[in-house]
């Protein structure tokens, strides 16, 4: 499960929380996937200046600047 704020997220696992996305602001909207096909679970973070690609909690990259509405995986065949 991911709880988050316009401020903060966090990953919780069993009620516990796993993972804390540090340096954000403004969050918009957050989507789960697999980015890499590793089998964890990876993060997009929206925010008012873009998005955020998260990897096992570790900010991987800034993904292009923009004003995005919403955001989704979308997996390659």
């Amino acid at each position: 499960m991911i709880v988050y704020s316009a401020t903060s997220a966090v990953v919780m696992r069993a009620g516990k929380p796993v993972a804390t996305l540090a340096g954000l602001a403004d969050i918009r909207h957050i989507a789960a996937g697999d980015f890499d096909n590793d089998g964890s679970i990876d993060l997009c973070v929206m925010t008012a200046k873009g998005a955020v690609l998260f990897q096992k909690g570790y900010k991987r990259v800034d993904l292009p600047a923009g004003a995005f509405g919403s955001l989704a995986w979308q997996r390659e065949r």
